[in-house]
């Protein structure tokens, strides 16, 4: 099921019509020695191709949320960005630190609009921040 998942989160992010590449990033542990790897492959081949990497079994994998024009990620090679993430520490804003998750939560919307920057689709509670 985590395979179904993750596959299904990417698709959200990389358009597989579009020609160009992804990149995952894992950590491997073969003979007992942890290793990062990085494999470029083409968007067509994104659903063919997760599941014979042996995901979920490495549990440390991560998707590129940008895809490029050749097999690396080099900013000269990037083509498009489908998302952003954005970390939100606000336990370290002390006028912030008291307030639970879901007060702040309906403020990020004000200030995204005070600063002209995009809504957030989702904010998830990440423990100490957002």
């Amino acid at each position: 099921m985590i395979q179904q998942l993750d596959l299904f989160e990417a698709s959200h992010y990389l358009d597989v019509r579009r020609w160009g590449y992804f990149s995952i990033l894992y950590r491997d542990n073969l003979n007992g020695e942890p290793s990062v790897r990085q494999e470029s492959l083409l968007l067509s081949k994104m659903h063919e191709v997760i599941p014979l990497l042996g995901f979920p079994e490495r549990r440390d994998y991560w998707i590129s949320q940008a895809d490029f024009s050749c097999k690396n990620r080099r900013a000269v090679n990037l083509a498009a960005i489908g998302v952003l993430f954005v970390d939100l520490d606000y336990y370290a804003i002390p006028s912030l630190q008291l307030m639970d998750h879901d007060r702040i939560a309906h403020l990020v919307p004000d200030r995204c609009k005070d600063l002209g920057i995009p809504l957030p689709s989702l904010i998830i509670d990440s423990g100490r921040g957002m």
